[in-house]
């Protein structure tokens, strides 16, 4: 699905032509974002000597690229998603993001969508609120710190069924 896009990697420093909000990959060399149209690659956060991220990074989409060539297709679910987010945030900053997670029982898909505010590869913790997070498990996704995985944050419990 995204194996076919172009790989392009560019010393990008991303000004957030939005909101006018340069993202944390413009003021810090140890993020990483790179343009590959139509989406932008975030790869994780090292320190300062370290190396660079060995795994390929992940690409995030604006909303508004939705059908668009190059962008993968969502599923019927995840559109349901991008409607109910788009009627309640209004914002040219929302972004998806579609991650394969290793689980016990195999790969887990998983959809997410946030508002990049302060550009697509921000690195700041928490990270940006997941706007689809039904079970509230999950929380944050930090695309510039670890963009591999969500993770709680503060106070995010998951519920646990009662009988």
């Amino acid at each position: 699905m995204l194996a076919g896009a172009a790989l392009v990697f560019a010393g990008c420093a991303h000004s957030n032509a939005e909101n006018g909000a340069p993202s944390r990959a413009a003021q810090s060399p140890t993020a990483q974002e790179s343009k590959v149209h139509p989406g932008v690659r975030c790869t994780a956060w090292r320190q300062p000597g370290s190396g660079p991220d060995p795994g390929p990074g992940v690409l995030s989409y604006r909303l508004s690229d939705i059908g668009g060539p190059g962008v993968p297709a969502l599923t019927a679910a995840d559109m349901a998603d991008v409607h109910r987010v788009a009627r309640s945030v209004r914002s040219p900053t929302l972004r998806f993001v579609v991650l394969q997670v290793q689980t016990k029982l195999g790969l887990l898909r998983q959809f997410y969508i946030f508002d990049a505010t302060s550009g697509p590869c921000y690195d700041g913790a928490p990270g940006y609120p997941i706007l689809n997070d039904h079970d509230r498990c999950v929380g944050f996704y930090e695309p510039g710190e670890n963009p591999y995985v969500a993770h709680a944050g503060p106070g995010d419990v998951c519920t646990t069924p009662v009988p």
